[in-house]
C-alpha cells in the first residue's frame, strides 16, 4: 500500500500543472451555457442554508450553545460538511464523467479524483467568503485561529481523496455504488451535529458521534471560526482522525491501482 500511494505521489507531482489547468476547467465546464454561471455556486449553498435556518432555528428553535446566533453556528458546519460531501461525490463520478479521456488515451486515470476534488475545493473558498460576511453582519468578529481553516481544508481534501478513489473505481465495476454513496452521504449528514447540539444528548454517547470522522471537520471550522481554539487541544481526536484519513487513502489508493487495469473494458 505504501509502495501504492509513492507511486501514486509521484505522477501527481508529474502533472501537477495538468492538474491544475483540469481543475479550472472543470468549474468552468459546470455551468458552461448557464446564464448564470458561477453564482450558482453562491445560490444552491445559500438556499439550503435558508432552509435549515427557518426550520430548526425558527421552528423547532434549536438552542445553540455559549449564546452564538444560530445562523453563524450552524454556517460554519454546513460549509465543513459542503466542502466535504461535493468534493466526494464529485471525485467519486469523476472517471464516469471522464470516461471518453480513459478510453482513448493513454492518461493518468488515477488523477481525476484529484482534479474534481481540487475543483470543488476552490468552491470551498466562495463559501468561506459567505460564512465571513455572515458572521461580520452577525456582530462575531474573526481572530488568527480562522486561519486553521487551511488546516482543516487540507483534512477535507485529503479525507475525500482516498474515498474518491475508491468509489470512483468501484463506480466503474458495480453502477449502483454511486446510489450506495449516496445513502451514506445522507446518513453522515444526519449523524453529523450540524444543525443540532451535541450537548443535547447523554456525554457517554458523545463517542459515537466522535466516530464520525466528519465530526472532526465540523467542529473544527466552529473552533476556528467561533470559539477560537487550536486544533492541537484535541490530540486524541486528531489522531483518531488522521489515523481513519491516512487508512483511508493508503486503501482507496491500493484499490484503485488493483482495478486500474479493468477500467476502462467496464466504461
Amino acid at each position: 500500500m505504501i509502495r501504492t500511494l509513492i507511486s501514486f505521489l509521484k505522477v501527481i507531482h508529474r502533472y501537477r500543472y495538468t492538474i491544475w489547468i483540469m481543475a479550472v476547467q472543470e468549474i468552468r465546464a459546470k455551468y458552461a451555457g448557464s446564464m448564470l454561471g458561477g453564482v450558482w455556486n453562491i445560490i444552491h449553498p445559500m438556499v439550503l442554508v435558508f432552509i435549515y435556518w427557518v426550520v430548526f432555528s425558527v421552528g423547532f428553535k434549536v438552542p445553540p450553545p455559549n449564546n452564538i446566533p444560530f445562523l453563524s453556528w450552524f454556517f460554519c458546519a454546513f460549509v465543513a460538511w459542503q466542502s466535504f460531501s461535493e468534493a466526494l461525490m464529485s471525485g467519486s463520478n469523476a472517471l464516469l464523467r471522464n470516461r471518453n479521456l480513459i478510453k482513448k488515451t493513454v492518461f493518468p486515470s488515477q488523477i481525476l479524483p484529484l482534479i474534481s476534488v481540487l475543483s470543488c475545493l476552490i468552491n470551498s473558498l466562495i463559501l468561506i467568503i459567505l460564512l465571513v460576511i455572515v458572521m461580520w453582519i452577525q456582530g462575531i468578529q474573526l481572530s488568527l485561529f480562522a486561519f486553521q481553516v487551511i488546516y482543516y481544508l487540507f483534512a477535507i481534501s485529503l479525507l475525500s481523496l482516498g474515498a474518491s478513489w475508491f468509489f470512483s473505481a468501484a463506480s466503474v465495476l458495480i453502477r449502483d455504488m454511486s446510489q450506495i454513496l449516496a445513502v451514506i452521504l445522507q446518513t453522515l449528514f444526519w449523524a453529523t451535529p450540524i444543525f443540532y447540539n451535541l450537548d443535547m444528548f447523554p456525554g457517554r454517547l458523545h463517542i459515537f458521534w466522535k466516530l464520525n470522522p466528519v465530526y472532526y471537520l465540523t467542529e473544527g471550522f466552529r473552533n476556528s471560526f467561533l470559539y477560537q481554539q487550536p486544533f492541537w487541544e484535541f490530540p486524541r481526536l486528531s489522531l483518531y482522525f488522521w489515523g481513519f484519513t491516512l487508512s483511508t487513502v493508503l486503501i482507496g489508493g491500493w484499490f484503485f491501482r488493483n482495478v486500474k487495469k479493468d477500467l476502462a473494458d467496464n466504461l
